[in-house]
């Protein structure tokens, strides 16, 4: 049987630094989309932090 996490809030960072997209207090399920359409390619820093408090960080790479 497989624990599951519940994210509390998502952050996405541009490769600056700056905070591009953020998602705290709201209804964040394992099916979550996140419209980043707008966002110039490149990579990004996501970072995941559980009810829990743990941060999750990855980088991912954004392609149109």
């Amino acid at each position: 049987k497989s624990a599951s996490v519940k994210i509390d809030q998502i952050e996405i960072f541009g490769n600056n630094g700056q905070l591009i997209f953020e998602k705290r207090n709201g209804i964040i399920d394992d099916y979550t989309r996140i419209d980043l359409s707008g966002v110039a390619e490149g990579l990004y820093l996501i970072k995941l932090i559980t009810s829990e408090g743990e941060a999750i960080q990855e980088k991912i790479t954004i392609q149109n």
